[in-house]
């Protein structure tokens, strides 16, 4: 069989090979990657990217790569679905899955498949829900910290109400994508709700992801942890809910004057303490102004860009792992959290409550209750035996869920099933037309 993925970023082992910037983002695609490629499948994998200068391909052995220059990755693109168009004809796979949702040449290369009459051999994974993030985008900020600055909007381009509304621009495209693809993959009750109500005919597969290899090898344990230290998965923009973290921390600094909160793949936050104002995006100064506020300068440690085995590595070193998202389908880095067995805390939001199951696996805070959160990661730095329970019970949710066997199994029969009925509607069309 053959499988074309179109990902938004180029996985890890493929950017190093064809010099192009290596992302963190999507690590869960490295783990089914492994998968497929035990079962000896043909792979092509496609990006669209902004990062070169011109179309470019890569082979070796059964994986073949094309990148396509995308100026603006984040704007619809009409040339895109004749570049992509060319793609399939060139390779013919016997599927097409795009990789997520969220950017525009995600329908780009539904609507190239739509050319080719292949609308069945083409299946969307379900990532996040672009146009229900734009929704939520915001949520916690104070409403004088994000109103229209012309002039700052004018020079930065990176203001909270511009990128909501970049969001919302997304989120059409999306809704266009939903509305009219044949099949799905998706694993959780917020995803398959939100998807029906866009196109009520969908075919929909559940198959949860494989997960990064090192979290799976290892297990965390509170007498190695860094006591009242919290870690949370990235803090880029503001769904990742940072800024209530941060609210929730300074409710914690009296009690415990060692608190720490570890922050992986950020870079943008220490440089922005150091340069004029001007020159960050609007979220940073908002963070920024948070942290001098509550005077939690001290308590907080930015760890830059990491690697699966580096951000193993911190989580292992942390005493909580804390999700504390305005939104999120099934959030991998908490995934991965659960496997290693960390106590956990994460807002009830979207298709989290589908993870794990509150007061058993691990607890949940209402989305905007800093309070709440704030009790949660003190009880769990009290009460150490609840924080090794919960962490156990989670790591066992965890295994279940993100069984790489199984979920590979699942993936190979929503594949097949695909083809088939792909196989299927081209006879059936064919006897009709005689």
């Amino acid at each position: 069989m053959k499988i074309l993925w179109l990902t938004n970023y180029p996985l890890p082992s493929i950017a190093v090979k064809t010099g192009l910037p290596v992302t963190v983002n999507e690590g869960w695609l490295v783990g089914l990657l492994g998968a497929v490629i035990q079962k000896e499948w043909d792979i092509v994998l496609c990006s669209s990217l902004d990062s070169i200068g011109e179309d470019m391909y890569f082979q070796e052995q059964n994986i073949s790569f094309y990148g396509i220059k995308n100026e603006f990755t984040h704007r619809y693109n009409k040339k895109l679905k004749g570049k992509f168009a060319d793609i399939l004809l060139k390779e013919n796979p016997d599927i097409v899955h795009i990789m997520g949702s969220e950017f525009p040449h995600s329908y780009s290369m539904f609507e190239a498949c739509k050319r080719l009459n292949w609308e069945g051999k083409c299946v969307v994974s379900i990532q996040g829900l672009i146009s229900k993030i734009a929704q939520a985008y915001d949520l916690g900020i104070e409403a004088d910290k994000k109103k229209k600055r012309v002039v700052w909007d004018f020079l930065v381009k990176d203001s909270i109400l511009l990128n909501k509304k970049e969001f919302s621009y997304r989120g059409y495209y999306e809704k266009m994508l939903f509305s009219q693809v044949k099949n799905v993959i998706g694993r959780t009750e917020w995803d398959y709700l939100c998807v029906k109500q866009m196109n009520p005919s969908v075919q929909y597969y559940k198959c949860n992801e494989i997960l990064r290899d090192v979290f799976y090898q290892n297990c965390w344990d509170y007498d190695k942890c860094e006591k009242h230290s919290i870690i949370i998965s990235q803090a880029t923009y503001p769904v990742k809910g940072f800024h209530i973290l941060l609210k929730a921390a300074a409710m914690l600094t009296d009690k415990y004057d060692d608190l720490k909160i570890f922050v992986p793949s950020q870079t943008v936050y220490p440089k922005a303490m150091k340069r004029n104002r001007l020159l960050n995006s609007d979220y940073a100064n908002y963070i920024i102004g948070l942290i001098k506020e509550h005077g939690l300068e001290k308590h907080i440690e930015f760890l830059g860009s990491l690697d699966a085995e580096n951000m193993c590595k911190a989580y292992l070193k942390s005493n909580v792992f804390v999700c504390p998202s305005t939104i999120e389908n099934s959030s991998n880095s908490l995934g991965e959290a659960m496997l290693l067995g960390m106590p956990i805390v994460a807002s009830y939001v979207g298709g989290l409550g589908s993870m794990f199951v509150h007061e058993k696996e691990g607890l949940f805070f209402p989305l905007e209750e800093e309070y709440m959160l704030s009790a949660y990661i003190d009880i769990l730095f009290k009460d150490i035996d609840k924080a090794e329970s919960l962490g156990r019970e989670s790591r066992v949710k965890a295994f279940a869920a993100h069984n790489a066997e199984k979920n590979m199994r699942d993936i190979v029969a929503c594949y097949e099933n695909i083809r088939r009925q792909f196989l299927f509607d081209e006879i059936k069309e064919d006897e009709e037309s005689l």
